[in-house]
């Protein structure tokens, strides 16, 4: 997470601690090792927003 440390969570700047897979990588290693599918995201956001989020879309599939 180098650059811009901040929480990507629309709305949010608290500091981004945790790196979030944009898109989940459900144990793919080219989607859980790029870079570019990575995001910063606080503890909060992270932990819970997203986790529901996902959780919500899988349903949908």
């Amino acid at each position: 997470m180098r650059g811009n440390r901040r929480c990507k969570w629309p709305g949010c700047c608290e500091e981004a601690t945790h790196v979030d897979h944009i898109i989940p990588h459900k144990g793919d290693p080219s989607l859980r090792d790029d870079p570019k599918n990575w995001q910063g995201l606080c503890a909060h956001h992270h932990n819970s927003a997203k986790q529901r989020l996902e959780r919500r879309l899988s349903k949908r599939n």
